[in-house]
């Protein structure tokens, strides 16, 4: 696979220099501190309707889980926080997290790339997460799949994932499903700093 991005788009081809569609690439933490790859989507500014940017940041709600309002929950999942109180998503086995994020902010959205970015660890073994990408209506209720990445959750250790993927055209207002599964039979996995980043006129080609 490849990635062809317009000479004006640098910026996302720093952001996602080593990303392929439809794949996941994962950072460990370490002694000093969590391994980023590339640069973290926090510092992007926030799309809006005013002005175009290179890459900017879609509307994720509550994407640090210091809840779980704008989350749609299929199975069992609940909010919880770490010892330093950062908040997390707790999805058990066979549970997944979902949310229609909107994404009509002037660029045509199928001249855009779409990078969602989220940590992910397990509390027990080794546990197989898949990530999902899909243009949308705001319910949910109609959706076309953009792509989808299965990766391993680490036991007591964080993993960054990235999902990189084209948009398509859809009709107005359109969203862009996020959807994370826990698709392990036992393992409980946390889930945090979900990011969704759209980036113009920038085409992540097979």
């Amino acid at each position: 696979m490849t990635l062809n991005v317009s000479p004006r788009h640098l910026v996302l081809a720093a952001f996602c220099a080593t990303s392929l569609a439809g794949t996941a690439v994962a950072g460990t933490q370490t002694s000093s501190g969590f391994s980023h790859i590339g640069p973290s989507p926090a510092g992007l500014p926030s799309c809006n309707s005013t002005e175009i940017f290179d890459a900017c940041r879609l509307p994720v709600k509550q994407g640090m889980f210091d809840s779980l309002q704008g989350w749609t929950a299929n199975g069992m999942v609940s909010q919880g926080s770490d010892a330093s109180g950062n908040g997390y998503a707790a999805i058990r086995p066979g549970s997944s997290v979902r949310q229609a994020v909107y994404a009509s902010f002037g660029t045509p959205n199928e001249d855009a790339s779409y990078v969602l970015r989220f940590r992910l660890l397990s509390e027990s073994h080794d546990a197989p997460v898949r990530a999902t990408l899909s243009m949308s209506n705001a319910a949910g209720t109609d959706v076309a799949k953009l792509g989808a990445t299965t990766t391993m959750a680490r036991h007591h250790e964080w993993t960054e994932v990235e999902l990189v993927v084209d948009g398509k055209a859809f009709r107005q207002p359109a969203h862009v499903m996020i959807e994370i599964g826990n698709e392990d039979s036992a393992a409980t996995v946390q889930v945090d700093d979900a990011f969704l980043v759209q980036s113009a006129d920038a085409e992540v080609g097979p």
